[in-house]
């Protein structure tokens, strides 16, 4: 008979050995796994942090807890000229950068921290979100197109959107990366260094899953994985020498929260009046429905 999953995971740790236990899961199980996680099902079964996530976790709490979820920055990270061929970086830049930490913090919260138990499905959701590191041309005029981009992909894509409320909960998130207490360089750098973690440890398990698989070909979403940790480890160096320009973005997001809290207000208010209104016709009718009953019994 077929083996249970119990047995199938004796001995396995089940809060590091990720890898393994996908390996153990039946094709049937892992076609589950992927239905619940693209309905949403799944994070019903997740218990939230009790601390938040780690951008809103005090410094004192980090320092008693040898636990900590809070990212460190990549090491040796070079001067940023050291990485630019004509000196000059692009103006849009910190627009990508900008796109780059809501698609973060959205899938941050999406997977309740534990993106790195699951780095190819996060990471994809990732590139679904953040153009600039699915598309190698893309770039934005300004900041709050590149926010209204990464909140109109995100419902765009019914397998990862959760409400309106927790796309608006993410731009508070971003604007608490870049101005939150401490060094915004340090946090926002911290943020991208997750990124490019996450991309790297997807990327060997891609690459271990699909060995011997392709031969000696390159796999396409292997390379599109190598080349985004490419773009987000420049973005990191950018961000470490970027102060101002990293409050001015947190001032953006703020904006960008008030503007889709008004607009989920004014639509809250329209759906209440459209409601009241289709409740008063309602009543109108059956108002009228017993006039005119009661004026045909006079008249016959």
């Amino acid at each position: 008979g077929v083996t249970s999953l119990e047995d199938r995971l004796a001995g396995i740790d089940l809060d590091h050995d990720t890898d393994k236990v996908w390996d153990r899961l039946s094709a049937r199980e892992k076609q589950e796994f992927h239905r619940m996680l693209e309905s949403g099902e799944m994070g019903g079964l997740l218990a939230p942090h009790d601390e938040g996530p780690w951008w809103e976790v005090s410094r004192p709490v980090r320092e008693l807890d040898d636990k900590s979820d809070e990212p460190s920055v990549l090491e040796d990270l070079p001067p940023l000229n050291s990485l630019i061929r004509d000196g000059n970086v692009s103006p849009s830049l910190p627009y990508s950068v900008l796109n780059l930490l809501y698609s973060y913090a959205y899938v941050y919260r999406l997977f309740n921290g534990c993106h790195h138990d699951l780095p190819l499905q996060a990471s994809q959701v990732m590139l679904d979100i953040c153009l600039p590191l699915s598309d190698d041309r893309a770039s934005f005029p300004t900041a709050m197109e590149a926010l209204s981009h990464a909140l109109a992909s995100v419902k765009q894509n019914q397998s990862v959107f959760n409400s309106d409320e927790f796309s608006a909960s993410v731009l508070s998130d971003v604007s608490h990366v870049l101005s939150g207490p401490g060094s915004s360089q340090c946090r926002a750098a911290r943020a991208l260094s997750d990124v490019h973690l996450l991309l790297d440890r997807a990327r060997t398990q891609l690459k271990a899953t699909t060995k011997g698989a392709r031969g000696r070909r390159t796999d396409p979403q292997a390379k599109k994985l190598w080349l985004s940790k490419k773009k987000v480890y420049f973005m990191a160096a950018w961000a470490a020498e970027s102060t101002e320009e990293l409050r001015l973005l947190a001032d953006v997001a703020s904006l960008k929260l008030g503007e889709v809290e008004a607009q989920m207000g004014l639509e809250k208010q329209v759906k209440r009046l459209e409601r009241l209104e289709g409740e008063g016709q309602a009543t109108a009718y059956h108002t009228g429905s017993k006039k005119t009953h009661k004026l045909i019994e006079e008249v016959s």
